[in-house]
């Protein structure tokens, strides 16, 4: 297995696709910052502290849009 095949499979584990509506449904660290409107920093202490759970199943995390909302209906005080 080559890296493409790889990194296709790791992709599709993850589901790192573009919905048939045209939206984005996974980000990485700084499309996830800018989706929440904070700094990649302040997302790094959330994730680190348990209030944002990103996907790591590659080398970088990766952040659903699922879970972004999850995190903004429930953690709003937690950006304060």
């Amino acid at each position: 297995m080559n890296q493409l095949e790889l990194e296709d499979i790791i992709k599709k584990v993850v589901g790192e696709q573009i919905t048939t509506a045209g939206q984005q449904e996974i980000f990485d660290r700084k499309e996830a910052a800018a989706f929440l409107r904070i700094k990649v920093s302040t997302l790094d202490k959330l994730a680190k502290r348990g209030l944002i759970h990103p996907n790591i199943a590659t080398r970088k995390p990766l952040y659903s849009r699922e879970e972004m909302r999850r995190f903004m209906k429930g953690n709003t005080a937690a950006l304060d």
